[in-house]
């Protein structure tokens, strides 16, 4: 028994050294992957070719220092500033993607300098501006935003963009709602459903590059539209139909291109298209059908619904109203000579795909689908 008993001890202590053995094994090759990962990559020359004004005059201008892997562009502008250029100006704060100060066009796109990294601009990115050439050259465009008047070097002024945000009256208002004790309360969902639109840190990249904003100055663009959803969507707020009113127009949510760029540029994931889009729904679900943005929308809804396809030669038509709208009409005129001379005419017998009812099918389970949801009157798409 006791032979027995000192094997089996044996055996433990053997096991157990194995498992120390084990364990600073393991502990070894975690600190060998961790010194591995801690290798300093060696830094990398980059051109910035900035885009100043000297004297007046616009003009870009090229600036080379090293750049390690981690370094924002941010700190790069600081370094050529610092280092190179004491003239060159820009905003900056809070260096954490919370202020927007730094807004700015990068390699062709509105960015936050603070956030993105210069050497993985390189790495990865193929742009409009910033072609394979560039990249290969290591070369990283930097701009002023578009869409807003440049003060000088990569400093805009962004008057136009909050005298467009202050049109919509940003802030709650409780109405003759009878105020508590203490706060309003709302519940999770309530909650939830303005938090995504609440995030806007207004640095004023989604009006930069939106394309209804350059093509129409009276737009409000994306992040005031984000911004009335949040105030519509609010418990507290007193003002909701007004509110969907005063932005359902020409240069409100209907000004909005679907460009979808606001939502590529937006750094803190906003998605100011769908707010835009949730502003629409219901103001149509309201009984608002009358505007032209309205019309269009139930029009191609109406066309697709029909045919499989989109009926272009009604559309327009629709859009306005219909033919007896003698004032559209002799507004669209214009645009059908245009498309007629650049053979650009749909052709006037329109026909419907195969398989229609597959379509329609489709239209018919999202329709029940929302008849599902509580407090939700769909629209009426017949």
């Amino acid at each position: 028994m006791v032979s027995m008993k000192k094997v089996s001890r044996s055996k433990k202590i053997d096991q157990k050294k194995g498992q120390k053995t084990t364990s600073k094994n393991i502990k070894g090759l975690q600190k060998s992957e961790v010194s591995e990962k801690n290798v300093k990559e060696p830094s990398q020359e980059i051109t910035f070719r900035i885009q100043r004004v000297i004297q007046g005059k616009t003009e870009m201008r090229d600036y080379k220092i090293e750049v390690g892997r981690g370094d924002t562009i941010l700190d790069c502008l600081d370094k050529i500033r610092d280092d190179l250029d004491p003239s060159l100006s820009f905003r900056r704060n809070c260096r954490n993607t919370i202020c927007g100060s730094c807004a700015m066009t990068i390699n062709g796109r509105a960015r936050l300098a603070c956030k993105e990294h210069a050497l993985n601009l390189i790495d990865k990115e193929t742009t409009k501006e910033n072609t394979k050439e560039n990249a290969k050259e290591k070369i990283i465009t930097i701009t002023p935003m578009r869409n807003m008047p440049v003060v000088k070097d990569l400093v805009n002024d962004m008057t136009s963009f909050w005298n467009q945000y202050k049109k919509i009256k940003p802030w709650v208002d409780t109405g003759d709602k009878p105020l508590p004790e203490k706060e309003f309360l709302m519940s999770i969902e309530q909650f939830q459903e303005l938090e995504q639109s609440a995030d806007c840190i207004m640095c004023g990249l989604c009006y930069a590059d939106s394309n209804g904003v350059e093509a129409e100055k009276e737009f409000l663009g994306p992040a005031a539209l984000a911004r009335a959803y949040r105030l519509i969507a609010d418990p507290r707020d007193a003002k909701q139909e007004e509110r969907i009113k005063a932005v359902d127009n020409k240069h409100g949510t209907w000004d909005c291109m679907h460009c979808f760029y606001c939502t590529e540029v937006c750094p803190v994931d906003v998605d100011p298209l769908a707010q835009i889009l949730k502003i629409r729904k219901m103001a149509v679900e309201k009984g608002s059908t009358k505007t032209r943005g309205a019309m269009h929308h139930l029009t191609f809804i109406k066309s697709v619904k029909d045919s499989g396809i989109l009926n272009e030669n009604k559309l327009p038509i629709g859009s306005i109203g219909g033919i007896f709208n003698i004032v559209g009409m002799f507004e669209i005129t214009p645009v059908g000579f245009r498309m007629l001379t650049h053979g650009k005419m749909p052709s006037l017998i329109h026909h419907k795909i195969p398989k229609i009812e597959d379509v329609r099918e489709i239209f018919n389970h999202f329709k029940k689908e929302s008849f599902k949801k509580k407090d939700d009157s769909p629209v009426n798409y017949q």
